[in-house]
């Protein structure tokens, strides 16, 4: 493990157990990015809708992430409830709020930083963060993903289909 990591590690458990200190924003995201893109850190994006909390296919992703534990910054981008509702027709529900979201998943240990992004895709997240690793679902295989193109690998990881929370719940104010 670089000193970087050790370093970061030692301070999130100890010091960095509130949402502030997790999430990535302004003049931190800048860092974060210049050093991932010079390659003096080595990071892996885990992105998705993630809307509804915690759910076992989240695990999943997460659980394929600590594979990278050791080597890699682990970032967590999730769509906004913004992007969800104009990109991806996603009803105002109001499970819970971005904060809401960015708070249970900042009190993760394995997960590093948290973010959430306004438009469809993580595109302009990628460009600027340029990760190592951008971990899928299973179901992206052979689908077009344009955040893929500023990133270094794509990875996915199997999925079980009976939680793929999305197509539980919006079946119902679906009209197809």
């Amino acid at each position: 493990m670089s000193n970087f990591l050790k370093t970061w590690r030692t301070m999130s458990v100890e010091a960095f157990s509130n949402l502030g200190n997790k999430v990535l924003t302004g003049s931190v995201f800048d860092a974060l990015a210049y050093q991932s893109k010079e390659k003096y850190v080595k990071t892996i994006l885990i992105s998705g809708k993630f809307w509804a909390g915690l759910q076992p296919n989240h695990l999943a992703l997460l659980e394929h992430a600590m594979m990278y534990y050791k080597t890699h910054l682990i970032i967590l981008a999730f769509n906004s409830t913004k992007s969800l509702y104009e990109f991806h027709g996603f009803p105002q529900l109001g499970f819970y709020n971005d904060f809401d979201r960015a708070e249970i998943f900042s009190h993760m240990l394995l997960v590093d930083f948290v973010c959430w992004f306004d438009e469809k895709t993580p595109v302009e997240l990628c460009k600027k963060l340029h990760p190592d690793i951008l971990l899928k679902g299973e179901d992206w295989r052979g689908k077009d993903i344009p955040e893929e193109t500023f990133c270094g690998d794509v990875e996915f990881v199997r999925l079980e289909k009976e939680y793929h929370t999305s197509d539980k719940i919006r079946k119902p104010w679906d009209t197809k």
